[in-house]
């Protein structure tokens, strides 16, 4: 089967700011065990940057950060996906969906990666970010108030 580009283009991911630590486990124990208890705390925003569909999907995860975190690792890491969307012949629900939903699951895969390759090597091993109710988290961040805006000259980034 061959597959037909997507409208919606990822332009660049960047890493804003990441934050790494091991905490040790207690003799016997072993840090893995700890990994899927560990909080995760995340905060997404979305601006758009000009009236070409370009926009920018932000990402904040804090996993494990809370003041007696568990052994294994505690990590925090801000990000950003720049994004395109060519909205030609779509339907607006499917611009909606695709500027919503599928670019933030895109930037969390990408932050994924990020933070496996981070750990890869630490005393623990690889943590895999499970996977996040993204439509939680986006109803979340509309039920707080928040809606897309318009990136200021100051914040917006550029390729």
């Amino acid at each position: 089967m061959i597959a037909t580009q997507s409208p919606l283009e990822l332009r660049s991911f960047l890493m804003l700011e990441s934050r790494y630590k091991f905490i040790p486990a207690e003799a016997g124990q072993d840090a893995r065990e700890f990994f899927g208890s560990y909080e995760i705390d995340a905060d997404l925003g979305r601006a758009f940057t000009d009236e070409n569909g370009e926009f920018n999907v932000f990402l904040k995860i804090a996993i494990n950060q809370g003041k007696t975190p568990s052994p294994g690792y505690s990590l925090y890491a801000e990000c950003v996906g720049i994004f395109a969307l060519q909205p030609d012949g779509l339907e607006p629900e499917q611009v909606e969906n695709l500027s919503t939903f599928s670019s933030l699951v895109i930037t969390l895969g990408c932050l994924r990666g990020v933070l496996l390759s981070l750990t890869a090597q630490g005393p623990a091993g690889p943590y895999v970010l499970p996977s996040l109710d993204t439509n939680e988290l986006i109803r979340s961040k509309v039920e707080a108030g928040a809606k897309p805006k318009r990136a200021s000259r100051k914040k917006r980034i550029e390729l």
